[in-house]
């Protein structure tokens, strides 16, 4: 029975997380989003091909194909204007958040108003987001960070790309930053729930 009661609370959890992470996509880009789509759905006859051919590339690929689009396309092209990637990787981060919050707080009931623990699963959640701005990101969508830094280069608003220096100096320590980042929030995390033992 606590494994059911687990299982439900740590899936109501990752839903409140992507409502969260819909709503600030919608209110930061001032769309509505309009579509959800699972691709890696779409390719498991060739997935499972690969995988039996060849484990290692099967497995690249796997790990390449989003689990979950959730975003806003355009009437005329359907293509993405904005979205959320979900991709395995990512999409298992998120569940390890949602177990670890229902955990803790099924352990520590005010836990859940502590500011070190929301503020460390908030910024647990921005290392881990891959973001789609058509606006700025022509190729494939981006971690979070960089996405809104390369926004933020490539302005739509006219203005020329004046920063574009300072993005490529600042690219070469996305991945240092991204893992900081993790860290910071896992120590902010650790140190919410090491208080109350």
């Amino acid at each position: 029975m606590m494994y059911l009661k687990l299982t439900a609370l740590t899936g109501l959890t990752l839903f409140s997380i992507v409502c969260i992470e819909m709503l600030v996509l919608m209110f930061t880009t001032g769309t509505v989003v309009n579509t959800f789509d699972q691709p890696i759905f779409n390719n498991l006859d060739f997935l499972w091909l690969l995988i039996k051919s060849n484990p290692w590339n099967g497995f690249l690929q796997l790990i390449e194909q989003p689990v979950l689009i959730i975003g806003h396309t355009g009437a005329a092209t359907n293509d993405y204007l904005v979205a959320l990637y979900y991709y395995p990787v990512s999409s298992l981060l998120h569940l390890g958040l949602a177990l670890l919050i229902t955990t803790r707080i099924l352990k520590y009931p005010t836990l859940a108003i502590r500011a070190q623990f929301i503020i460390g699963c908030v910024l647990f959640l921005l290392p881990i987001n891959y973001v789609w701005l058509a606006g700025c990101c022509g190729a494939k969508p981006g971690w979070t960070l960089d996405t809104l830094f390369l926004n933020f280069v490539l302005s739509t608003d006219g203005s020329p790309i004046t920063h574009m220096d300072i993005y490529e100096v600042a690219y070469g320590w996305m991945h240092t930053l991204q893992l900081i980042i993790m860290i910071l929030a896992g120590s902010l995390l650790w140190r919410a729930t090491s208080k109350l033992k």
